[in-house]
């Protein structure tokens, strides 16, 4: 229902001969290099389907996701969410007073959203993954990026936390004709306290494309 109608010919759970010579492996597990299998043990164990893990994909094809996002749900004429679903996607769904600020099933703002870099507000969101992989989507400035490494391999001890701030970073750098200081409809930064300091929700509108 998303993948198909968005053209996403290369993302999908257990990859098949044509594309696991081009996915890239992660760590050992006993005598076994992994590659095309999901890094995840739980999921593993569920056969390599799961709602938390196990999806494979390329750059384009994830390039594509984050277009439609950015167009409210629609991509080439096709509509694959609705656009007040992605608007929800993008507003604080957590509680007022949490640390955190998430939307549906995407990083807002949190330990987790190195991404944003330095510029892109708070307000643009994302999602991360423990293998090295993630996506950050500015629909003020109508940007996206995004990261598949492998860092894991191949000894499981690799680190792209810096590298996630330095490329969001250097993302917002490549956009020109935006004012990131000035950003109208972000969120404020969170409190000393740990709780947001402005409104407790917002949505994630583009203003240009």
């Amino acid at each position: 229902e998303i993948y198909r109608p968005l053209g996403m010919r290369e993302t999908g759970f257990l990859p098949g001969p044509r594309l696991l010579r081009r996915t890239a492996p992660t760590e050992r597990a006993g005598e076994e290099m992994l590659r095309g299998t999901v890094h995840d043990p739980s999921a593993r164990l569920m056969g390599g389907v799961a709602g938390h893990a196990g999806l494979f994909t390329t750059a384009g094809d994830l390039a594509r996701y984050c277009r439609m996002l950015l167009n409210e749900g629609t991509l080439d004429g096709v509509r694959i969410l609705r656009a007040e679903t992605v608007r929800q996607m993008a507003s604080v769904q957590t509680a007022e007073g949490v640390a955190v600020r998430r939307g549906l099933g995407v990083d807002l703002d949190s330990p987790y959203s190195r991404p944003r870099g330095r510029h892109f507000p708070i307000g643009s969101f994302g999602h991360t993954g423990f293998t090295g992989t993630c996506f950050w989507i500015d629909p003020f400035s109508r940007t996206f990026w995004i990261l598949l490494s492998s860092r894991l391999h191949p000894d499981g001890k690799g680190s792209v936390l810096s590298l996630q701030l330095e490329i969001g970073t250097l993302a917002a750098e490549a956009v020109t004709g935006f004012d990131f200081d000035h950003v109208p409809g972000a969120l404020a930064p969170r409190g000393t306290n740990g709780a947001p300091s402005g409104p407790p929700r917002a949505g994630g509108a583009a203003v240009r494309r």
